[in-house]
């Protein structure tokens, strides 16, 4: 089977396999000092809407990895039934 038949068979899985590695990937550059620009910062209020900005992504992206996580782990028992 060709990789484009493969990839039209299971879209939702891949587009889940996807957003749940860009969560890892922004998760794995924030602890490895995503912060760092906040030192450089000379005006407490950029810095208080970096803070604020950084929790928003934060709890966004801990969202839509629960949310992909669930869907692969609801979908790949049938899968691998099949």
């Amino acid at each position: 089977m060709s990789a484009w038949k493969s990839y039209r068979r299971q879209p939702p899985v891949i587009a889940a396999g996807a957003a749940l590695l860009a969560c890892v990937v922004f998760w794995v550059i924030g602890l490895s000092g995503g912060l760092a620009f906040l030192q450089r910062s000379t005006d407490p209020m950029i810095a208080l809407l970096g803070l604020y900005g950084m929790l928003g992504a934060v709890a966004v992206s801990i969202i839509v990895a629960g949310g992909a996580a669930s869907y692969i782990a609801r979908t790949m028992p049938r899968r691998i039934r099949r």
